[in-house]
């Protein structure tokens, strides 16, 4: 019996002691981690070989998940840490990618030469990914980078992505929708002409429709999207009329009805943005067609008390009645 004691309590101190070690071992791994970080920020090439030699882990993360090489500095050094097996494509908490931390600076850059854009073309020929699903807990969403090039109106930035692989036709869904729809001020982003011509010239659908959706109302349920680029560029009242054109030139049609049997021209006009109904019917929308509840451009125009509207539809009308 006292032999028993004996063993059990030493196996409870062996324990103990084991526990110890493996508690001092998890500290000091993690201040070498600490320092690891900090080295690759600095962009201290030398200590990141150092510190990763003695032990240091290569996907170091600090406490917002961002890993060492979303944080490193200088070619070197995330050249050092692709070679060492860093994670390409790890994410931070908020979903956000390796390729996300190193285009962001690129942002600010009016500009960016090759030198700027290094360090991304060489994680994109590593396998970093353009468009991938970003996790934020339990949610997950997916992302193109290429749609937030759009919306920061970088065209440098556009057409590295589209150069590198990034697809003009990625549909995302959800808010971001397709590249061509923010380009041309669809979904909050600002208008850009430019990116706008670049996207038609390199692939980009001008025919592509958003995706059909359910929403509810007290109502009822009904469908809705189903909208072209004509639709999402009368949602900016500053749009550049030349966007409207270069739509029309590339074959987007401009009487398509969406789920709920809305042109464009009607939407402009629901959206009292005047420049777009004016440009719209410059271009030959059909005056003629209704929508799901009967209604007109011209009805619209007066329920919506577009005075200077309803004056030149009535007059394309009445001339076409002559």
């Amino acid at each position: 019996m006292e032999l028993l004691e004996k063993y059990s309590k030493l196996r409870r101190e062996t324990w103990a002691v084991l526990v110890f070690v493996f508690s001092l071992a998890i500290e000091a791994n993690t201040e070498l981690d600490r320092q690891f970080l900090t080295s690759v920020k600095e962009g201290d090439l030398k200590k990141v070989e150092l510190l990763l030699s003695q032990g240091a882990t290569v996907d170091a993360k600090d406490d917002e998940g961002r890993t060492a090489i979303m944080l490193a500095q200088g070619e070197d050094v995330v050249e050092f840490l692709i070679k060492h097996g860093a994670n390409i494509n790890a994410q931070d908490v908020d979903g956000n990618s390796v390729l996300f931390y190193r285009l962001l600076p690129i942002l600010k850059v009016k500009i960016p030469d090759m030198d700027d854009l290094a360090e991304a073309k060489r994680l994109i020929e590593s396998g970093a990914l353009v468009e991938y699903t970003a996790r934020k807990g339990e949610d997950q969403k997916p992302v193109s980078l290429l749609n937030m090039a759009i919306r920061n109106q970088s065209l440098a930035l556009v057409k590295f992505l589209i150069e590198n692989g990034a697809n003009a036709n990625h549909d995302p869904g959800g808010v971001e929708e397709y590249p061509l729809f923010l380009a041309v001020g669809g979904a909050s982003s600002p208008a850009s002409l430019a990116i706008t011509e670049y996207l038609l010239a390199n692939g980009s659908k001008a025919v592509f429709t958003s995706r059909l959706k359910d929403a509810y109302t007290p109502a009822g349920s009904h469908q809705i999207g189903a909208r072209n680029a004509f639709h999402y560029a009368t949602e900016s009242k500053q749009i550049d009329p030349k966007i409207l054109d270069v739509l029309a030139k590339a074959g987007t049609n401009l009487n398509h009805r969406d789920a709920e049997g809305k042109t464009p021209l009607m939407e402009a006009i629901e959206r009292k943005n005047i420049q777009a109904s004016q440009k719209l019917i410059q271009l030959g929308a059909d005056l003629s067609l209704s929508d799901n509840q009967g209604k007109t451009a011209l009805d619209l125009a007066k329920e919506f008390h577009l005075d200077e509207i309803e004056r030149i539809l009535t007059e394309k009308l009445s001339s076409k009645l002559q």
